[in-house]
């Protein structure tokens, strides 16, 4: 059920997971209320002196913005482009790709069905807003990073994904 928590153990480490609201561009959505209403709870239960997010798509930012509230210091790990573009992986309707991202706010760009392009300028402002409050945008890469920072995000740093090889 969506907004419900369940808690678990796993090898010894505390679990909580969240139930999320199923929607059509579930991706696309930035501000989910109640379940930052439901993280700022957590937050106050658990009160952690740091926050790293990763993959909040389905959540919202809304778990972001939450931690800003509480004055608890946050890191974000940027992997795609949600933050910075309507489309997640920088590729639009009809296969038309944007590899920079979208650094002219208004640009002419090929919306999802339905969205407006004021709405897709209050998304990217406000994600772009909370990003920039971090202490860090941790980006997979130098291109993603540099991305990134055409797009108006100057707190990157990069931290490769993957496995070190072993020597």
């Amino acid at each position: 059920q969506p907004h419900t928590v369940h808690l678990y153990s796993y090898r010894g480490v505390r679990v909580y997971r969240a139930g999320i609201v199923w929607r059509p561009y579930m991706d696309w959505h930035p501000k989910d209320p109640a379940m930052g209403e439901l993280f700022s709870q957590f937050l106050r239960h658990e009160k952690p002196d740091l926050v790293h997010f990763h993959s909040v798509q389905r959540l919202s930012a809304s778990v972001v913005e939450a931690a800003l509230r509480l004055n608890i210091p946050y890191f974000v790990t940027v992997h795609d482009a949600w933050w910075i573009s309507d489309f997640q992986f920088l590729v639009g309707p009809q296969d038309r790709v944007y590899p920079e991202g979208h650094p002219d706010p208004f640009e002419t760009i090929d919306l999802p069905e339905g969205l407006t392009l004021d709405e897709s300028l209050a998304r990217r402002t406000y994600l772009k807003r909370l990003l920039n409050q971090a202490r860090r945008a941790l980006v997979v890469s130098e291109t993603f990073a540099a991305i990134y920072q055409k797009n108006g995000i100057e707190n990157t740093s990069v931290n490769k994904n993957g496995i070190k090889p072993r020597t």
